[in-house]
């Protein structure tokens, strides 16, 4: 429904009983769209990177060659040039990311949100054993609320004002860059708090009795 469409991109949600979705195909897993001048559409290619279809390495991981790659990684961002900053949470990948970061370039922290907040005090704690400059974004009503239209026009919808906000501050401090961990460890096989019973039933059970399981 084009008029859907249209509707969520101006308005932000649709009127009526429309919907963005009626015409829209699902994507298979690790498949990719290429436009074809020939038919004058979108076509898709498959990929041998399904999660699906992939089979585990016989034998344990490598997990000091994986760490190599990250540091080796990190390294090759740092030659970039330019001043690099981090946001910097409780979670396990942007701690991956400080710890493999190379140990003569200074990485300076930002963690947003409430002072209190769990990924705020970890941050803070992990940026300090570090030895890394650590900055608190607070999020103010006042702020998210005047930075709404703006938002809106230069990422679309949905918005998502806490990032958006410390990318801001970010800026404002003369950086030119952020490593984020974002997604890392959905991309890397999933370990979000919410899918932990999935790895095991006492994780199952933990996760009922509010307890994370750091894997």
């Amino acid at each position: 429904d084009w008029t859907a469409c249209a509707e969520i991109l101006y308005l932000g949600h649709t009127l009526g009983e429309r919907s963005v979705v009626a015409h829209a195909s699902r994507l298979r897993p690790a498949a990719m769209l290429r436009w074809s001048a020939r038919s004058g559409s979108l076509e898709t290619v498959p990929t041998k990177l399904a999660p699906t279809g992939l089979e585990p390495d016989p034998g344990r991981a490598d997990v000091d060659g994986i760490g190599d790659r990250i540091e080796e990684a990190c390294r090759r961002h740092a030659r970039l040039g330019g001043h690099s900053a981090l946001f910097l949470s409780g979670g396990m990948d942007s701690r991956l990311l400080l710890a493999a970061w190379p140990r003569d370039e200074t990485l300076p922290c930002y963690s947003y949100g409430p002072a209190d907040y769990v990924d705020v005090v970890v941050a803070r704690i992990v940026a300090a054993h570090r030895g890394a400059p650590h900055t608190h974004v607070p999020l103010p009503g006042d702020a998210v609320a005047a930075g709404l239209p703006e938002m809106a026009r230069f990422a679309g919808v949905p918005v998502f004002p806490n990032r958006y906000i410390a990318a801001r501050q970010v800026r404002d401090d003369g950086f030119h860059n952020v490593v984020d961990g974002y997604m890392g460890d959905a991309v890397l096989g999933g370990g979000y708090y919410k899918f932990q019973r999935y790895l095991s039933r006492t994780a199952g059970y933990l996760q009922k009795g509010d307890v994370f399981v750091d894997w």
